[in-house]
């Protein structure tokens, strides 16, 4: 089906702009052409009309190509710009795309148009959806950001780095109350919490962090902080840990404060009248049980967490409103408590009457006759169901964002950005350690004749096709990342220069392998041509870069297909 194009050509050769036509409509387009000469009606054809593409010569009578492309990007058009012109030289033709021109078609060569045309149309509709993305990223930020300032207490990403080094690398604005700094004073650093802790908690909070660290179980944790100048606070922080590759640890977690809950548990035990007063206005459920596991006391908030009035739980077993799968490890923490273990604060599944189910956090401490018997368990407990779904959408957004924001969505390697960012931190390890860091950049062969004779689809199924290569030839402490366009790095933490080559070796036979049939009947094979460098101590990064990519070049000019080699210790390069 022939696509209608709406297109102003910015050419004053008449011949000229007739072949332009020709080869749009071989290309399958009904071109709807505007012509224009000179500037005055190139800025009125800009401000009054859309277009679908802008063709433009880079030489016209009294203006150039540069003038015409300042005066498109001051409009702030997103028209895909594509310059048609004669020999113009390269230093010129790589200056005006690095300008902002899209492509570049020479008018020896205009069966490309076509071609081009189709492209660029393409990666407009990309742009357009990437930026409709990020805005959609900036609302759910924003969001977050207004659903955060309503929950009281702080949301928190904590890690541990592989040097037993602590900091915070998200955390929400109400840390300012809490511990007097900014999420971006602690985002790489933990001494400014560390110094807001009550020196006399300090080593049991960093204790339990470790352990929870190693045993990967939940962190719980209450303990007191106090600024400067203001009153102790006590703080019960809850989180799960997650190992990485690297060694690393990081929790999720929230931290709220319990200052209040705190002297509420002192004023109970001091008088019942007191505690009855504050139980039957409070937030939080309060129950009270024997110490044969029998209700004779539940606050309106626990009749409405249950749906269970007093007058129907009383005398009935406190398990009846705990979900079947919960309850062996209720009983257990039941008894362990009669028997006087240290009360922590734990989370359950309430059964409310209805058959619904809801998240609540209960600490329960036992209750003495005059004589210090035992005469059952006191508890205290909030809906934690909110809390729950907040905490299952920050690790789904964190993670949507962070895929959106380094993953390439063809290949599924890595994007540049975050390759900049890693190689930055193996550079940092390897000069830390001492240890080898070597870097592979690696092109595709032909892949502009492969894309130019049949097609961008197949030429993406190529760069989808090596990127699986790549990833499958990879040991899991490499890391691979799409460059640009055809180009690929692999960072090779750990590994010498000669080691980096074999595994060069082994992507560009696996590769080779690969069968691609762009026509029906028609096997075709594509090869690499790859540079490999090890890191040199001191080496400026940009500088370690650019030397492994001239290695790939010279593959390239030695014939293609092969990988060429520089050690530190070496001078001359080897293919």
């Amino acid at each position: 089906m022939r696509q209608d194009l709406k297109v102003l050509l910015v050419e004053d050769n008449e011949d000229d702009a007739l072949l332009m036509i020709r080869e749009m409509e071989k290309g399958g387009y009904v071109p709807a052409v505007e012509r224009v000469d000179n500037m005055a009606a190139l800025q009125t054809a800009l401000k009054t009309k859309s277009w679908d593409i802008i063709l433009c010569d880079y030489r016209l009578p009294g203006f150039s190509a540069p003038d015409v492309l300042r005066y498109h990007h001051d409009l702030g058009l997103e028209t895909p710009f594509i310059l048609v012109s004669g020999c113009i030289g390269e230093e010129t033709a790589v200056a005006i795309m690095k300008s902002g021109v899209h492509d570049y078609v020479g008018k020896d060569n205009l069966s490309r148009l076509g071609i081009a045309i189709g492209r660029e149309l393409k990666e407009k509709d990309k742009r357009i959806k990437l930026r409709k993305a990020e805005e959609e990223l900036r609302e759910r930020d924003r969001r977050w950001e207004k659903l955060t300032s309503l929950v009281p207490g702080v949301i928190y990403q904590f890690t541990r780095k592989p040097d037993g080094t602590y900091c915070v690398p998200f955390t929400t604005d109400a840390i300012k109350d809490i511990f007097g700094c900014s999420p971006r004073d602690v985002c790489d650093d933990f001494s400014p919490i560390a110094r807001m802790i009550y020196p006399a908690d300090l080593e049991m909070l960093i204790d339990s962090i470790e352990k929870s660290a190693r045993d990967l179980t939940v962190w719980k944790c209450e303990y007191r902080v106090q600024i400067p100048g203001g009153p102790i606070r006590w703080m019960m922080g809850n989180s799960l840990p997650e190992r990485l590759a690297d060694g690393t640890v990081t929790w999720y977690g929230f931290n709220m404060d319990i200052t209040e809950r705190k002297a509420t548990e002192e004023r109970l035990l001091e008088s019942e009248l007191k505690y009855r007063t504050l139980v039957e206005t409070t937030n939080d459920f309060v129950f009270m049980v024997s110490r044969g596991g029998y209700f004779t006391y539940v606050n309106p908030n626990f009749e409405k967490a249950t749906g269970y009035p007093l007058a129907e739980l009383a005398g009935l077993p406190f398990t009846m409103v705990i979900a079947p799968e919960e309850r062996a490890a209720v009983i257990e923490r039941y008894k362990m408590g009669v028997r006087g273990a240290p009360s922590m604060p734990y989370e359950t599944v309430l059964l409310h009457k209805d058959g619904r189910r809801v998240d609540v956090e209960f600490l329960a401490s036992n209750l003495y006759d005059g004589q210090g018997k035992v005469t059952g368990r006191f508890g205290v407990g909030r809906d934690i169901t909110k809390r729950k779904e907040m905490e299952t959408m920050l690790r789904e957004s964190e993670q949507k964002y962070r895929e959106l924001s380094i993953i390439d969505d063809l290949t599924r390697l890595y994007n540049v950005r975050y390759f900049y960012e890693q190689l930055r931190i193996e550079i940092s390890r390897a000069e830390r350690y001492g240890s080898p860091l070597t870097l592979m950049l690696l092109d595709l062969d032909n892949f502009k004749n492969f894309n130019d004779t049949y097609g961008h689809l197949n030429g993406n199924e190529v760069l989808s096709r090596l990127g699986q290569v790549v990833k499958r030839s990879l040991r899991q402490t490499d890391s691979a990342y799409r460059y640009g366009g055809e180009e690929f790095t692999i960072i090779l933490p750990m590994t010498s220069g000669t080691e980096g080559a074999v595994t060069a070796e082994r992507i560009r036979r696996e590769f080779q392998k690969e069968i691609f049939t762009p026509d029906p009947g028609r096997e075709v094979h594509l090869t690499l041509s790859m540079g490999v460098a090890q890191y040199s101590s001191g080496e400026d990064m940009m500088t370690f870069v650019n030397r492994a990519d001239r290695l790939m070049y010279e593959a390239k000019r030695l014939g293609k297909n092969r990988a060429c080699l520089q050690t530190p210790l070496q001078k001359e390069i080897k293919g």
